[in-house]
């Protein structure tokens, strides 16, 4: 990487199209050498905790850069008060998701009896199950299985063996 930088400021120094060429040149190899890398990373984190579902999980989540939803409340006011007591907050927490229904509910005004219908339309769409064969389903469990094949290997060849033979 550090010949990269080097070479990328010489060829912005000089603007000659060789030191460009040389620049490119050792950018493509840092860029597929980091490629290389990222994927025996994945594939040795898969196949190191292939019986462990949570953790294959935090790698899945890794991979596809998403973000832990978790997020904690450490104070909360009420009425003017704060509060920082764990159970206590946990309490309001609940008295506040254990109520709100019933007190929306009593602020509708009810002389209308029909007040909700005026939102409901009529469709002439229907909503149908189709029985499935067997065929089918293998199908599309081996498209899924070769998209995500590279990414774990062995993780998903005993998944994939297992599955098989409960659909057979």
């Amino acid at each position: 990487m550090h010949d990269r930088d080097i070479l990328k400021i010489k060829a912005s120094k000089s603007n000659d199209s060789n030191d460009w060429s040389l620049f490119k040149k050792q950018r493509n190899i840092v860029n597929s050498e980091i490629r290389l890398a990222k994927q025996a990373y994945y594939k040795n984190s898969f196949n190191k905790y292939m019986g462990d579902s949570k953790k294959t999980w935090q790698t899945i989540n890794e991979l596809t850069w998403r973000k832990s939803g978790k997020k904690s409340v450490a104070s909360l006011k009420v009425n003017g008060v704060s509060i920082t007591n764990p159970t206590v907050l946990s309490n309001q927490f609940n008295n506040h998701f254990a109520t709100i229904g019933p007190e929306l509910a009593s602020n509708i005004d009810s002389s209308n009896s029909d007040g909700y219908q005026k939102y409901l339309t009529g469709t002439d769409k229907r909503f149908q199950l189709h029985p499935t064969t067997c065929q089918q389903q293998i199908q599309r469990a081996t498209m899924v299985y070769r998209s995500l094949h590279r990414l774990a290997p062995n993780y998903l060849s005993s998944k994939f063996e297992s599955e098989k033979s409960h659909i057979t």
